[in-house]
């Protein structure tokens, strides 16, 4: 099996930095990690220090921006597939492996792109990231229809195209995913499952509109299409960042994502057990069902819930443990449609 090489760039200190490196150490997968700490605060020291044993590479100190640092890291990391992660962005458990499959089974793949769902800063799920579109891979010559903690990389395709460009601040992978599909248009493979999650959130740098930002983005569709198109790119994307991140908060149909399967998974990457499941509905159910279908560590077991109002608390068996996925299956389709939140309780 092939090695997975990730960069974890650090610009300030942040409080999910964490749960971030909890993802990668939850992997079950070879890998090799470089983290670049531009931050100069000692709490990200601090957390770093409990993961060294998974860091192949650590730099502490000022770096050329995110781009030059991903460049770097990938060049101190002997591994064959690459990708990186943002210290507010976290994989799902077997994301890795998942995606690794895929490159083995298939030489030609050079990318393997999936799904990422929502948090907010509390850190609810809020569903299903809005931007992935698979259907329309084309389009990614003026719209970055593939989300960026869901993409992996072979390290021979980075190469034959120049890697990431130090120069850019804000669409390095947009750039590098466009200029991939123009030398391999068939080499990019959609993974259905749910490989990260990212924050939605006015303070990351994904909801900042900037000169420098918008150039950078018009560049892009300028440079495969036309300037026409370079310009309708920046004014849609001034449009979306407004309504996603100022004007309307984003919102989707249900706030846990489903699994291919149909059933609601559920993790997390806390370092005491959860014991029990509440799940809230928009109306109360006047037909609770007779128990609710429930997986985890590739254990089956029913519950019976307890009910009031509109809220159902199923108890676990046995807790929950560090970055272990639990999976909910409604003996009734009347509940999924009704279905508003799932929360993990200690």
């Amino acid at each position: 099996m092939a090695t997975v090489g990730i960069v974890v760039p650090i610009g300030r200190y942040s409080p999910t930095l964490k749960r971030c490196l909890d993802s990668i150490a939850c992997q079950t997968v070879d890998i090799k990690l470089a983290i670049f700490d531009a931050s100069n605060d000692l709490r990200t020291v601090k957390v770093i220090q409990d993961y060294e044993h998974i860091v192949s590479f650590l730099h502490h100190g000022p770096d050329n921006g995110q781009a030059a640092a991903i460049k770097k890291g990938w060049s101190h990391l002997d591994a064959d597939i690459l990708t990186w992660l943002n210290d507010d962005d976290y994989f799902a458990p077997e994301a890795l492996t998942n995606a690794l499959d895929i490159f083995h089974d298939n030489k030609n793949i050079q990318a393997v792109f999936g799904p990422s769902g929502v948090v907010d800063l509390s850190g609810r799920y809020r569903g299903k990231h809005p931007a992935v579109n698979p259907q329309e891979l084309e389009r990614i010559f003026y719209s970055c229809v593939i989300s960026q903690p869901s993409c992996l990389v072979r390290r021979s395709a980075v190469v034959s195209i120049g890697g990431v460009r130090p120069e850019l601040n804000y669409t390095m992978d947009w750039d590098l995913w466009a200029r991939l599909y123009a030398k391999y248009p068939n080499g990019f493979f959609y993974d259905p499952h749910l490989l990260s999650m990212v924050l939605f959130s006015r303070n990351t740098k994904t909801a900042q509109i900037s000169l420098g930002r918008l150039s950078e983005i018009y560049r892009i569709p300028a440079r495969y299409i036309g300037f026409l198109r370079g310009i309708k790119t920046v004014l849609a994307f001034t449009k979306q960042t407004l309504f996603n991140y100022w004007f309307i908060p984003f919102k989707a149909s249900k706030t846990y994502y489903p699994s291919i399967d149909g059933r609601y998974r559920l993790w997390h990457f806390d370092e005491s057990g959860i014991q029990s499941v509440l799940l809230c509905f928009h109306e109360e159910m006047d037909m609770v069902p007779h128990a609710v279908s429930v997986s985890c560590e590739k254990i089956e077991f029913k519950i019976k819930p307890t009910t009031q109002n509109k809220q159902l608390l199923l108890l676990l068996p046995v807790p929950v443990k560090l970055g272990v996925m639990i999976d909910i299956t409604f003996l009734s389709s009347r509940q999924n449609q009704n279905l508003v939140s799932i929360e993990l309780l200690k």
